[in-house]
């Protein structure tokens, strides 16, 4: 009977530690699934939360789901207001043309300054929808009759277009629309077309939410193109109150919204398979349905009075919030952000975005850099001791509900965006870098936008995710290439860009070029988070030209013209910034003379910018071997130091009244666009005689090392799809003394992708790498970057000496690199050396060259092998390392404890792999649970043999 007892003890145990190790596993998987973002969201099984319901003087029509933005359009006389939709290859767009109801559409390939009208498709203004996620044309065509329109769609859009010119007075190129075998026709077996109303996509591309008159509401796989119909939700028609329906999908095709004029305000989860596959049987049906998707009417009197419609429909991200403007038959509009039940998201004040400037590249001190962004492959270098974190201090917001996510050498590419498709800034996620594959991608990705990590997703998804009270943005540089040509700049001879009338020229083009592409990335802000105050920060002065500097401040390596240049181009890039503000109807933040005389050259110390910074590359430090080492500069060099972000965060407080407050919108609307706004011309420096037929200049990421590499000459040349025109020749310089690397032919479809080597007697440096062609449009194109080469330095291993057995000292030189051995697989590359000056005490001269580190290169170059240098610190200090260590900030006459109170320094942990650390610290929650559920198992299964042992 005691045995009987013991064994019904040990069962119950057993059991209790089988549910214990169940319930322990299920709670760490879900931690694992609440760090990759996979939350239990609904919107019909509790009523959603109210987020937030902003009055707006001005209702917006449905006729843009996006922006406007005026284009040029080849073949026009005058510009054209343009409904866009972009993605980073093409844009597309629809726009009036002026002649009673057309509104036909128009594209711009990747390089291409103009828009080219396309024929045979479009329009109508509800006609087309652009999926740019996945090169889809979303079309709705009178197939039926003359008054209902069906569903018709075209994979691969960019591929159906063909050039056609024609020739009046001048030549105008358009596009026609090759619409035949469309790869989706929403019918019946009988080829019959259904009719649809209002239609409605993810912001991934992936999924179309369908209105089917009168019989439903549909949702298409774009990537299968499979149709379901999830719910029996349908609209009269022909009874005087016929519906202008808008629909939305979420990004994982689980949450659907459709509103409209007289239609409602609904929300579907379609969730556990529901929904049917929309045959004839099932799409016959009318006002039945069974396995219909959960569906539920929104309150509309918690956030408005009166309701009338709602249009605009737009899921974040996750699906977890919706946002539409509600309009009321009397009273004010709202914009309208609510939150499904399960719905949870870090309350985010103040949101940083911007590139270096922004970041705090320039940081002296490598303990300031955040965690993550001072990697080998994840070199944000975002310092707490940068503007952003110091103005939240200033105008009272927590750091616990501020965060910055700049990312030095940002452009607005990686700022606005897909995130599918794209592998982190610079394709750091991708071959060549992290190597990551497509899974932990994903999961990286994941983990970026739950913990704020740069450079992994675009900077506008923690905008879309988060909804901040607050934006600043500084970007704008970095697509101009002003930060690249300055680079060039820094040497003996006069840069090109600075020297000439036609560099000059071409590179205030550039900068004007950069308009359009600000105004869209002001304005994709705004939609992604629109309820938040947005400020457009613009770029310090770094340099006093009428001044000489001293040598360590590069005195003899930028003369006067290249002095001017550098702030000749400050100040237009900044009125560029201020016009394409204006233009989005956002604050725009003057920080020009932010740093007064404290600029390099200037007139009061310390300096507020650094001036030449040997950075973490290691290039950079073995460039110290040449004697030409002081025309490499390190990413830090010509940024501001943490003295300079205190200048500009005292500038933006004085010039915002605090970012809290700012002036904002006369109708006191979070934006007030102004399309007349168009970019500013060019001043007389920039163009002394008139503008001039020179190819368009656009800074272009297409050189990469080859993944065979042995000493740096061996190049990738990489354009996308879309880049060239089909089957063109471009020719490919470098300079500044022109050597042409060869001609090149694009591939029919406008791709590039050849490999080059380097010439062999190529100096260190920097270099300018051309690429002359013409752009898929065919207009002139000059596609340039600038690329930094340092020729691998390969040191023998040196000899020490053996004593023999009599004490003496046995000389081994002449064994070295003869005979067989370890010694014959080095050679000594370009490594040069002077006599020394017999008449100078040789013991008072500091041993440089033997304090610089060396690489050490095996002739089959499987190996490179680090050999870790002295301290150069104490050598060149003084020249480059002179900042203030701590600065207290004065404000209006109150002293502020600056950065030491905002962040103290941490331990900087230095690993190749630390980049990885957080992500794979996803798996090791798993790795944790599976071991301890095995181990219970383990243990349950001896208890079990131990009592069948003893009974």
């Amino acid at each position: 009977m005691i045995a009987k007892i013991s064994k019904i003890r040990v069962f119950i145990a057993i059991i209790l530690i089988g549910v214990l190790s169940f319930s322990l596993f299920n709670s760490i998987s879900g931690v694992v699934s609440a760090e990759t973002g996979d939350v239990d969201i609904s919107w019909t099984n509790v009523p959603p939360t109210i987020f937030s319901a902003t009055d707006i003087s001005e209702m917006p029509s449905g006729i843009c789901p996006n922006y406007y933005s005026v284009k040029k359009i080849d073949g026009y006389s005058d510009d054209k207001k343009v409904c866009m939709t972009s993605s980073e290859g093409l844009r597309f767009g629809v726009f009036y043309e002026g002649n009673g109801t057309s509104y036909p559409a128009a594209v711009g390939f990747k390089f291409d300054t103009k828009m080219y009208r396309v024929n045979g498709v479009c329009g109508q203004y509800d006609n087309c929808l652009y999926l740019p996620g996945t090169d889809t044309l979303v079309t709705k065509q009178y197939l039926i009759n003359g008054w209902v329109r069906s569903l018709v769609v075209y994979k691969n859009f960019s591929h159906r277009l063909i050039p056609v010119i024609t020739t009046n007075v001048v030549s105008t190129l358009q596009y026609n629309f090759d619409a035949s075998n469309p790869d989706y026709i929403f019918k019946g077996v009988s080829d019959v077309a259904w009719a649809v109303g209002g239609i409605g996509a993810s912001e991934n591309g992936e999924w179309l939410a369908v209105e089917i008159r009168e019989r439903g509401i549909g949702l298409l796989n774009i990537n299968t193109l499979e149709m379901k119909r999830i719910s029996p939700l349908s609209f009269y028609y022909n009874y005087g109150m016929d519906p202008t329906s808008e629909l939305a999908a979420s990004n994982d095709g689980k949450h659907v919204a459709v509103m409209g004029l007289n239609a409602g305000l609904n929300v579907l989860d379609v969730v556990d398979g529901c929904g049917n596959s929309a045959t004839d049987e099932e799409v016959s049906r009318m006002g039945y349905m069974t396995n219909s998707c959960k569906l539920a009417s929104i309150n509309r009197e918690s956030f408005i009075t009166s309701f009338y419609y709602a249009v605009q429909p737009r899921f974040n991200s996750s699906g977890g919030e919706l946002s539409f403007y509600a309009y009321p038959y009397v009273g004010k509009s709202r914009q309208v952000v609510l939150r499904a039940s399960g719905y949870t998201r870090q309350r985010i004040d103040y949101l940083a975005m911007g590139d270096s400037f922004t970041s705090g590249e320039g940081e002296t001190d490598d303990n300031y850099y955040v965690n993550g962004t001072n990697d080998v492959f994840e070199k944000c270098h975002l310092s707490t001791r940068s503007y952003p974190y110091l103005i939240a201090n200033m105008s009272g917001i927590s750091p616990e509900y501020m965060r910055s996510v700049a990312c030095s050498a940002a452009t607005t590419s990686d700022v606005i965006g897909k995130d599918e498709g794209y592998f982190g800034q610079s394709n750091r996620l991708s071959t060549g870098k992290m190597n990551l594959p497509m899974s932990d991608i994903i999961l990286a990705q994941n983990q970026a936008k739950n913990n704020f990590l740069p450079g992994r997703i675009h900077q506008n998804s923690f905008a879309m995710e988060y909804k901040p009270a607050i934006i600043t943005v500084g970007i704008g540089g970095n697509d101009a290439g002003f930060m690249e040509v300055l680079r060039t700049c820094i040497g003996l001879d006069t840069c090109d860009a600075a020297d000439t009338d036609e560099g000059r020229e071409k590179m205030a083009i550039e900068i004007k070029n950069t308009f359009s592409k600000l105004v869209e990335t002001y304005k994709s802000i705004h939609i992604a988070s629109p309820n938040t105050k947005i400020y457009a920060i613009g770029y310090p002065k770094i340099i006093d030209e009428n001044k000489d500097c001293s040598w360590y401040n590069l005195g003899f390596l930028l003369n006067h013209a290249e002095k001017q240049f550098m702030n000749e181009g400050i100040v237009y890039l900044n009125e560029v910034i201020s016009s394409a503000a204006r233009a989005a109807g956002i604050e725009y933040v003057n920080i020009q003379d932010a740093y007064g005389d404290n600029v390099l050259c200037g007139s009061s110390s310390p300096s507020a910018v650094n001036a030449i910074q040997l950075g973490d590359d290691d290039a950079l430090i073995n460039s110290l071997n040449n004697i030409d080492w002081m025309k490499i500069l390190g990413q830090e060099g010509f940024h501001p130091n943490s003295f300079g972000h205190i200048f500009t965060a005292n500038t933006i407080f004085r010039e915002t009244e605090g970012i809290s407050n700012g002036r904002g919108c006369s109708s006191g609307e979070v934006i007030c666009p102004d399309l007349t706004i168009v970019a500013p011309e060019l001043s007389s420096y920039w163009l002394p005689d008139g503008y001039h037929d020179y190819p368009t200049q656009q800074v272009t990421d297409f050189v990469s090392d080859r993944l065979d590499s042995v000493d740096g000459r061996q190049k990738q040349l990489i354009l996308e799809a879309g880049s060239l025109a089909p089957n063109s020749f471009v020719e490919v310089v470098m300079k500044s003394n022109p050597i042409s690397l060869g001609y090149f032919e694009a591939s029919s479809d406008g791709l590039l992708d050849v490999s080059v080597d380097l010439p062999v007697e190529l100096e260190e440096g920097y270099h300018t790498v051309h690429l002359y062609g013409t752009s898929h449009s065919g207009e002139l194109i000059d596609l340039y970057q600038v690329i930094e080469y340092v020729k691998p330095i390969v040191v023998p291993e040196i000899p020490q000496p053996v004593e023999d057995n009599t004490g003496g000292v046995v000389d081994v030189s002449d064994n070295t690199n003869t005979g067989t051995g370890a010694n014959t697989d080095v050679d000594v590359v370009d490594v040069e050396t002077k006599p020394a000056d017999s008449s100078s005490d040789i013991s008072d001269i500091p041993d440089i060259e033997n304090e610089i580190p060396r690489l050490i290169i095996n002739k089959d170059m499987s190996q490179i092998i680090r050999k870790e240098p002295k301290s150069i610190d104490a050598i060149i200090n003084d020249i480059v390392n002179k900042q203030p260590q701590d600065i207290a900030v004065v404000i209006d006459g109150q002293e502020v404890k600056g950065v030491s109170t905002i962040a103290s320094p941490k331990t900087l942990e230095l690993s190749e792999n630390s980049s990885l650390q957080n992500s794979e610290n996803l798996f090791d929650y798993t790795k944790v649970g599976l071991i301890g559920f095995v181990a219970v198992l383990i243990i349950t299964l001896l208890i079990k043999r131990i009592i069948k042992f003893q009974g």
